[in-house]
């Protein structure tokens, strides 16, 4: 067991925390228990910004990289946020815009149509 703090190879157990076994660090006097990494790789969420980037979509990045589309989500918004990210300067000479359909107006309806033109 390595120390958290000092990276001492000299722990000791030091009773129990919420039924966790619990150490002690010879070296600094430093308690600890030991804990597993938790959450995913930054390679991983990496993956999934470049993903998002090429036009996936939140769910399809998470059936490929199998974790859930709110973990994507929630990913995808933190980088966002970062500041290295906000800050660059924009140097677009061209922006490609996808085809927007959208009505303005009222749509007739067919069957009225068809009755119209029989009288």
């Amino acid at each position: 067991m390595t120390c958290p703090k000092c990276n001492n190879q000299q722990c000791i157990k030091h009773g129990f925390a919420c039924n966790n076994q619990r150490y002690l660090c010879k070296k600094c006097g430093y308690k600890f228990t030991r804990t597993t990494p938790r959450g995913k790789d930054e390679n991983l969420k990496k993956m999934a910004l470049k993903m998002y980037l090429e036009g996936l979509g939140f769910r399809a990045i998470s059936r490929l990289l199998e974790v859930s589309h709110v973990s994507v989500y929630r990913w995808i918004r933190q980088m966002g946020e970062m500041p290295e990210i906000k800050d660059r300067p924009m140097n677009t000479k061209e922006i490609e815009i996808d085809e927007i359909h959208s009505f303005v107006g009222i749509k007739k309806n067919r069957d009225n149509l068809d009755m119209d033109s029989h009288l």
